[in-house]
């Protein structure tokens, strides 16, 4: 399998992606930390990725699997806002054979401010709860 191409100046960024198999990994990934590229030893060393590709393979679309080879692919070592420390097979992410950098969008960071008017404290969970869902986990929520 031909080495995808991710830009070097990726690294130490945050970028978001899809990746196919939902059910198992969750379908996207939203302005997580992009730390290293792997290989397969090295990301073995974060995660069972022999145990993760026998599971994740089958689920991805014939037309755009690799070879059924994970020692073959590279992985990405990512961190979600939380801290938490993640590894996902380059091959699982939607695009990564055929899209700009593959399926990689760089995330730009800046700060949104929103003023939502007529609410009170009791709806301070339910707009956490909306942000969260949509992938938005490092945010501040003060009512005036």
């Amino acid at each position: 399998m031909a080495t995808p191409i991710i830009p070097s100046n990726f690294l130490g960024t945050f970028v978001s992606f899809t990746v196919y198999p939902s059910s198992i990994l969750g379908s996207s990934y939203q302005n997580v930390k992009l730390l290293a590229i792997l290989d397969y030893q090295t990301a073995m060393s974060f995660m069972d990725v022999a145990s993760m590709h026998a599971n994740v393979y089958p689920l991805i679309p014939q037309a755009d699997q690799p070879a059924n080879d994970f020692t073959s692919y590279s992985y990405l070592k990512i961190q979600f806002a939380s801290g938490q420390i993640g590894i996902i097979g380059i091959p699982w992410i939607v695009g990564w054979n055929t899209a700009a950098n593959c399926g990689l969008t760089q995330t730009v960071n800046s700060t949104i401010t929103a003023v939502i008017n007529g609410v009170s404290a009791a709806d301070i969970p339910t707009i956490q709860q909306l942000l969260v869902m949509n992938g938005y986990n490092t945010f501040v929520i003060t009512l005036t």
